[in-house]
């Protein structure tokens, strides 16, 4: 009897010694995925580390084929740059990355526009009434490196142009901060912050600078009153 006693109790001791060492061990594992996925959430972030904004800008000029001997266009503020014209929108895109310290994209596409003005706006009329959405020849290559975007754009017929369709298509942009600086020639943003939000849903789009062709002199000095460089630090705050 005694014997038997003994046997159990030397069973009873194995099975709790076993129960212990399987829980430390289980315990030492959920520390260790706990580190691992901690050690993982810290790579994410560093990748998604905003040390400078993007300043994005599409221009019809950078889009336009220059036609030999031709160095001004009636009717719009465009200057003779290679193939192409140099446009408000570039100009305007260059002050802003000025200010704020930013890269800067431009959107291209593979197709040309005319070169003149009221040409350009039949073109946009009706790529917008068929939904058009032009092909890019531009990509941005390393988009996960920032979270504030500046995107310069003007308004055509109230609206985005259709190859600025073509780049919310073309992105992801969840998480990160859009700060709108429309070009126009007196219709403002119209419903271009809506546009970008539905295309967006998961970006912060805010309003930054209406920019009127007509006021291009004085546009600079706007741009610098306006502190844009505000809604960058804003997204570094702790």
């Amino acid at each position: 009897m005694k014997y038997s006693v003994k046997r159990i109790t030397v069973a009873i001791c194995a099975v709790v010694l076993l129960i212990t060492f399987t829980a430390c061990g289980n315990s030492q594992k959920s520390v260790d995925k706990k580190s691992a996925e901690t050690s993982t959430d810290l790579k994410q972030i560093d990748t998604n580390t905003d040390s400078k904004p993007l300043v994005v800008y599409f221009s019809r000029g950078i889009n336009t084929m220059r036609e030999k001997n031709v160095d001004a266009v009636t009717g719009a503020s465009l200057k003779a740059n290679g193939d192409g014209f140099y446009s408000d929108e570039q100009v305007i895109a260059e002050w802003v990355a000025e200010e704020v310290n930013g890269d800067l994209f431009a959107i291209k596409t593979e197709k040309k526009y005319p070169i003149e003005y009221d040409e350009i706006l039949e073109v946009g009329k009706q790529e917008r009434v068929k939904d058009e959405r032009p092909a890019l020849s531009s990509r941005i290559e390393n988009l996960n490196e920032y979270q504030t975007i500046y995107f310069v754009y003007p308004n055509w017929w109230g609206d985005l142009p259709m190859p600025v369709y073509s780049f919310f298509d073309a992105y992801d942009l969840s998480g990160k901060k859009i700060v709108a600086i429309i070009i126009s020639g007196g219709g403002g943003f119209a419903g271009t912050i809506s546009t970008i939000r539905n295309l967006e849903p998961k970006a912060e789009v805010v309003e930054g600078v209406e920019i009127y062709k007509k006021d291009m002199e004085n546009e600079k000095e706007k741009i610098k009153d306006k502190k844009l460089k505000h809604y960058f630090r804003e997204t570094n705050t702790p």
